[in-house]
């Protein structure tokens, strides 16, 4: 049986997560701005600390989300993956997407769910067109759980 993480850490974990995945979705890594081409596509040279190869990277996301999780972060872009190597150093392709504006403040919670696996209940106000006043709320579950020895999410997205 797992020792089971302490809140602070179950939602430090969703935060880190939560931006990690945004390198996919939202804005891409940091780059230098030196740009190469690569089968037609431009890729800049990321530079964030830490992260200067794809191994890197995968072995951040191992540390946040599970091996299947991973690999389809890692998989995004088809041809043109979003992340590759080019002379032994991380490069990006994407560019990133504008936030979505009809959704405001978040709620996150983690529910204990068994000795292996955590429910963080994620609510998220959504705005009217002005978006100055809340008319809903969108509600997630996302599972975090103890996998091939680490607390990891199996399943995630971005709600925002």
């Amino acid at each position: 049986e797992p020792r089971p993480p302490m809140e602070e850490e179950i939602l430090a974990a969703y935060y880190r997560a939560e931006e990690a995945y945004g390198w996919f979705d939202l804005a891409p890594l940091p780059d230098s701005g030196e740009t190469v081409r690569l089968d037609g596509a431009a890729y800049r040279r990321v530079d964030y600390p830490g992260i200067e190869t794809l191994d890197d990277l995968r072995a951040y996301l191992r540390n946040l989300f599970s091996a299947e999780l991973t690999d389809y972060l890692l998989s995004l872009g088809g041809g043109t993956p979003y992340y590759q190597d080019v002379d032994g150093a991380l490069h990006v392709s994407f560019s990133g997407r504008d936030r979505d504006g009809s959704k405001g403040a978040s709620q996150v919670e983690a529910v204990r769910m068994d000795g292996q696996a955590y429910a963080l209940e994620v609510s998220v106000e959504l705005l009217d067109s002005t978006r100055t006043a809340v008319i809903g709320l969108e509600c997630w579950s996302f599972s975090y759980a103890y996998v091939d020895g680490r607390w990891v999410f199996t399943d995630f997205q971005l709600v925002g």
